[in-house]
């Protein structure tokens, strides 16, 4: 290949024969690497790829670096993927063309959900007769989709006909007539002095007629980013971008119609990110969230020095919040420089770092923290071992950090990436894989333990996420308003009009910045709608958090447990059934099960909607408190794990 970047492999993927089961000789499809610079450490992207039944490649997509600094390293590892309903799930989040104006809310979980609109009846008409039909005249501003309405419910509210409810099964968009079963009753039909509603639906997935729960190709991952070795030398280091994929053609930039649209997010460097993203059935990506980050962005408030200044408002008030992590300035003085942080004051959002910046920052320097997970100084090192310095509970856990990623971050070593492949908690020492220079104590090391996710599961229009987590940690999450804007991220939209999320986690970083036909975002800005998890204390080892998020990436729940050391292995999601009735005995919404055994039912299950996290327990010092039950309440109220009433 060209000597001025490094070789780019290729990905064959091949179809399946379905008689011999066994590869054919040519390629259906290729996927190439990005082209990385020779002098850039080391690299690792990822993929997804989509077979169909038969064993035929249909499409395969890679997440990769989009923007990686000179002498800068970037992995991406730990792919999940979760497929539900992805049948359908080229139509999640939109509208048809010429539908009504689309919905300002974030989808719904169950068909009876929503109430998805409402009116005066213009006039009905009674069936019962031999090839009779039962109709309803709707508003004159109701969807001229004919179809729209079909499979949904209609009730009447008040005046005649109050609360009979039926079943729309064929809609007029040009009449605004809805065929509806069973018939009105004969003595009691909806008149013009009628109000009625129709409840249920999707009104963000349709699909030939009949509203859908929505369905998507759920993919998890975690991002790494090496600074290297010229880290605190050189001064061309910005944020790095990972592409998670490209939108749909639908909500291209109608300024820029044809131009693709890519979904990015930026990360500092020596950092680390999970991700969460949801593709559609042909590979084009709708929306991507960090979950589980605890890094910042923004401006230089006040300099003092080369080496200490305060951060924006909006950064952590946690002592040592940030110590340990790397600062890189993106933008304005001093731009293209990276530090270790070695002391951080919450109260005054005092930085210092561990070696002068050429310049003293000053309000116009912008800059991006990585995310934190176990750092500080070495101890003593080897090219093979690293003893860890600080007080943290797990550093005293064997086998801690076994396949976690150590950087050394400063000092001697700097630059280097390695797998930490055993850990001795009782003189806190990873051994790991081959350093080419043995760290000393001069040198910082960081594993990137923040968090990590071990599991993803969906059902409906909502997808669940679990893993662990070492600090205080936020979930990217998206709220909505009435903004309008001309490029993604794509949420309730209509095809020619995206409502804005109205937080993606900030800006990019001015650095090179992004043309109009990207949507990238720092997820590590803090925003007052992100999600945290409570301050782990420090007792603590690791955490577990599961975060919900609906089908337009928003979330409506973020679960954690803290205290002691609890890692989760697998999550599942059910909505169980008996005959569609709930058990006797059971609250006929199915929100506050019962003890089953205590109806006599040893194998049956309550209706209701469950998620299933399980894990393992590390710490039989330190008890994880994972909260109180619903019933009875005498099981767990004021009791954490290991305690008996």
């Amino acid at each position: 290949g060209d000597h001025t970047v490094r070789d780019a492999p290729t990905l064959h993927l091949f179809n399946i024969d379905a008689t011999t089961r066994t590869a054919a000789s040519a390629a259906a499809t290729t996927l190439a690497a990005n082209t990385v610079q020779i002098n850039n450490l080391v690299y690792q992207e990822g993929f997804v790829a989509k077979y169909s039944r038969a064993g035929a490649v249909q499409w395969a997509k890679s997440i990769g670096a989009q923007r990686l600094p000179n002498l800068s390293g970037m992995t991406v590892s730990n792919l999940k993927v979760f497929c539900y309903k992805a049948s359908t799930s080229h139509i999640i989040n939109t509208h048809l063309q010429g539908d009504m104006a689309p919905p300002n809310r974030p989808t719904h979980g169950r068909r009876q959900d929503i109430e998805y609109d409402k009116g005066q009846v213009v006039a009905s008409a009674q069936g019962g007769t031999v090839g009779g039909v039962s109709t309803i005249t709707l508003k004159a501003d109701s969807s001229s989709t004919s179809g729209w309405y079909n499979g949904l419910m209609i009730e009447i509210t008040n005046g005649p006909g109050y609360g009979q409810k039926r079943t729309i099964f064929e809609y007029d968009g040009s009449t605004k007539v809805a065929k509806v079963q069973p018939h009105w009753d004969p003595n009691q039909f909806p008149t013009s002095f009628s109000t009625y509603r129709i409840l249920g639906g999707r009104p963000t997935s349709w699909i030939q007629g009949t509203h859908w729960s929505n369905g998507g190709v759920y993919v998890t991952g975690q991002v790494q980013t090496l600074c290297g070795t010229d880290c605190m030398t050189s001064d061309n280091k910005t944020a790095s971008s990972v592409r998670i994929g490209t939108m749909r053609a639908d909500y291209e930039n109608s300024n820029a119609a044809g131009t693709a649209k890519l979904m990015q997010l930026s990360l500092a460097q020596d950092d680390h990110l999970n991700f969460l993203a949801q593709f559609d059935n042909t590979g084009a990506v709708f929306w991507a969230r960090a979950v589980g980050v605890n890094g910042h962005s923004g401006y230089v408030q006040e300099a003092h020095s080369n080496t200490t200044f305060n951060i924006s408002a909006e950064a952590s008030t946690e002592d040592e919040y940030y110590q340990g992590a790397t600062i890189t300035l993106t933008d304005g003085t001093g731009a293209g420089e990276s530090r270790v942080i070695v002391n951080y004051t919450g109260a005054t959002r005092f930085v210092t770092v561990n070696a002068d910046f050429s310049w003293m920052p000053d309000s116009s320097t912008r800059y991006i923290i990585s995310s934190r997970g176990t750092a500080g100084r070495v101890l003593s090192g080897s090219t093979t071992t690293v003893q860890l310095s600080g007080t943290q509970a797990r550093n005293q856990l064997t086998g801690a950090y076994v396949g976690q990623t150590i950087l050394i971050t400063a000092g001697t070593g700097l630059g280097q990436m390695a797998t930490i492949q055993a850990y001795d908690g009782s003189t806190r020492t990873a051994t790991v894989s081959t350093l080419a220079t043995a760290p000393d104590t001069t040198s910082w090391f960081h594993v990137l333990d923040a968090s990590g996710i071990k599991g993803v599961a969906a059902m409906e229009d909502r997808v669940f996420v679990t893993g662990f987590y070492t600090a205080s940690v936020r979930h990217q999450n998206c709220s909505f308003d009435s903004a309008t804007v001309t490029e993604g991220p794509p949420e309730n939209t209509h095809p020619t009009t995206v409502f804005e999320c109205g937080v993606v986690g900030g800006s990019p970083p001015a650095a090179n910045p992004n043309s109009a036909s990207k949507t990238e975002a720092i997820p590590v800005g803090s925003t007052s709608t992100d999600v945290g998890s409570i301050t782990v204390d420090s007792t603590t080892s690791w955490g577990i958090f599961t975060v919900a998020y609906n089908g337009s990436g928003a979330i409506f729940w973020a679960q954690n447990a803290s205290s002691g050391a609890v890692m989760p292995k697998a999550i599942a999601v059910m909505d169980p059934l008996i005959a569609g009735k709930p058990l006797p005995g059971q609250p006929g919404d199915a929100t506050h099960p019962k003890d089953i055994h205590s109806e006599k039912y040893n194998t049956a299950v309550a209706r209701g909607r469950y998620v299933y996290v399980a894990g393992e327990v590390y710490d039989w010092f330190n008890a994880a408190d994972f909260g109180r039950t619903v019933e009875p309440v005498e099981c767990s109220a004021g009791y954490t794990i290991g305690e008996k009433g």
